[in-house]
């Protein structure tokens, strides 16, 4: 999938201020919502650096994200150093309400006893506390050593992914050789994402094993073959073959015995992604609103079948298939959120990332924007009930609109694309006059 997009430059008015006060920092009335704090970020990001000897010189918007009933924002700032030179980095701002040890971040009060904002500078994520030494090459080999992996020099890392707060994936390699893949987990979710994985392998679902995990978040993961289908999309799409590898990989995803719900997704969450959307496109919220009240009568209308076990976040870049061979898939990654859901989940997740897809390839002229079309298409012609589908796909390109209102100068615009496909698929269950066949636009 592509990188995010992040945002142009934006500087808010100068009487944005923190004011520091018995050394608390307080945010004036201004802060007092998301909205604002998002928009007027740079009296927070500059108390967030206070004290480091790096003064803000301009920052950009990275990401914004659910976190804890609030939201979790990244930017990429620019900083002038104290002691000459230039530096770059990550900060959040974190309004959420997940239990946090306040001494790992810088505590930023709102007036009037809301709630307060946490901030901090990647990696010292005070969710994923295993983060700072796995991204640094010396620290990551004591961390290897101690998980029973030993190597005899120190490691290459590169950071593949990183979700604020959630998870991140770091590349090991020695000698040009793959040593396997750090995971960097909030420490609860340790053990269960390694008992999924050992659910999994015993179900024959060709997920990575786990080398070896600890309580403080981290996990060994083997070095699978093969290559993510997103980046042979043009070789897959026309192929029935990978269809059936991928008809018969989520079977077999749907067979592993796991007695837990898996994370709640964009169905379950439909009213935060409403609410957002709405806070974000405010010109056109009418219309959000309106399009969020059809999904609600469509899911309606099409009750939750009895779950399975899903993946719950599938797209092309989970699914590894072959070198040579690409429609042949040989492993399936990053199962933290699996467990038991919705069955419709897994396909309209992956129609909505194929969505997604086809939009980013189009907006820079590349040729692989009908190859996601094509593969939609393809999927949604072997699904047995796409009105049934249809609010699952809706909830899910709805959930893309937010990231793309939040991700920079022309999310607008990407929103609005991702807010039209889901009326478009949410038509699919409410016209009777529509064929099945004419609903390849459900992943434009």
């Amino acid at each position: 999938m592509p990188s995010p997009v992040r945002g142009e430059r934006r500087d808010p008015p100068d009487e944005d201020t923190l004011i520091a006060r018995t050394g608390a920092l307080v945010l004036t009335e201004r802060m007092d919502s998301d909205a604002a704090l998002l928009a007027h970020p740079r009296s927070a990001l500059e108390a967030a650096l206070a004290g480091s000897g790096r003064t803000l010189r301009e920052w950009r918007l990275n990401r914004v994200e659910a976190s804890g009933g609030g939201r979790l924002m990244g930017f990429d700032v620019d900083l002038d150093l104290d002691a000459g030179g230039s530096e770059s980095a990550l900060v959040f701002l974190d309004t959420g309400d997940r239990p946090v040890d306040t001494e790992r971040v810088r505590v930023l009060h709102r007036p009037e006893g809301g709630r307060p904002v946490r901030a901090w500078v990647y990696p010292q994520d005070p969710y994923l506390p295993a983060l700072p030494a796995a991204t640094v090459p010396e620290a990551a080999a004591v961390l290897l050593a101690r998980l029973g992996a030993p190597l005899a020099g120190t490691p290459a890392l590169e950071v593949l992914s990183y979700r604020p707060g959630k998870r991140a994936v770091v590349k090991v390699t020695e000698g040009g050789r793959d040593r396997g893949y750090l995971k960097i987990v909030q420490p609860e979710l340790a053990s269960h994402i390694a008992a999924l994985h050992e659910a999994f392998l015993d179900a024959e679902v060709p997920v990575p094993r786990v080398l070896a995990w600890s309580r403080d978040g981290l996990l060994l993961l083997e070095a699978l073959p093969g290559a993510p289908a997103a980046s042979r999309i043009a070789q897959v799409c026309g192929s029935d073959a990978f269809l059936d590898e991928l008809d018969g990989l989520r079977r077999l995803v749907e067979r592993v015995t796991w007695a837990e719900a898996a994370r709640p997704g964009a169905v379950e969450r439909r009213d935060w992604y409403r609410d957002a959307l709405c806070e974000a496109l405010p010109a056109r919220a009418e219309r959000v609103a309106a399009v969020f009240a059809r999904l609600e009568r469509s899911l309606a209308r099409h009750p939750e079948p009895a779950p399975t076990t899903v993946h719950r976040d599938l797209h092309l870049d989970q699914v590894l298939v072959d070198q040579d061979h690409p429609d042949r898939i040989v492993g399936l990654i990053d199962i933290d959120t699996a467990g038991l859901g919705d069955p419709r989940s897994d396909t309209g997740g992956l129609l909505a990332h194929l969505a997604v897809l086809a939009h980013w390839h189009r907006d820079h002229g590349r040729e692989e924007a009908a190859s996601a079309e094509r593969l939609g298409e393809a999927i949604l012609a072997r699904e047995r009930d796409p009105r049934g589908l249809a609010p699952v796909l809706a909830a899910n390109l709805l959930a893309h609109a937010l990231s793309a209102a939040l991700g920079g100068a022309d999310g607008d615009e990407r929103a609005l694309a991702l807010i039209e496909d889901a009326e478009g698929a949410l038509r699919v269950d409410e016209s009777p006059l529509i064929p099945v066949s004419s609903a390849a636009h459900l992943a434009p």
